[in-house]
């Protein structure tokens, strides 16, 4: 008898299920799937927690790059300071009815 032919025989005795009148291919292509079933949960929920972790991350750099550009007291865009505001002014040259102003103070 050849390698082959034992490699064979043994492979359609445990397919078959011969032995046991079980189909055992069944059973445990069955059993896998419940278990793949749980490891693909595992996998999309590590997943989901990237992309939250991902989206924090985001929001925490974009607050941080407005605190630094428009909070900050060394940054010349600081919303505390009257220099970032512009004053405006507008007349009507045809009537003098309405004129407007503003200032920063």
């Amino acid at each position: 008898m050849s390698l082959n032919s034992i490699n064979g025989l043994s492979s359609r005795l445990r397919l078959t299920g011969m032995a046991s009148g079980l189909d055992t291919d069944s059973i445990v292509n069955d059993l896998m799937r419940i278990e793949q079933l749980k490891v693909d949960k595992v996998y999309r929920q590590k997943v989901l927690a990237e992309w939250r972790r991902e989206a924090v991350t985001n929001v925490r750099n974009k607050l941080r790059t407005f605190r630094d550009t428009y909070a900050s007291a060394l940054s010349s865009l600081n919303m505390n300071t009257s220099s970032v505001y512009k004053k405006f002014s507008v007349e009507m040259a045809a009537k003098p009815y309405v004129k407007i102003s503003t200032t920063s103070s």
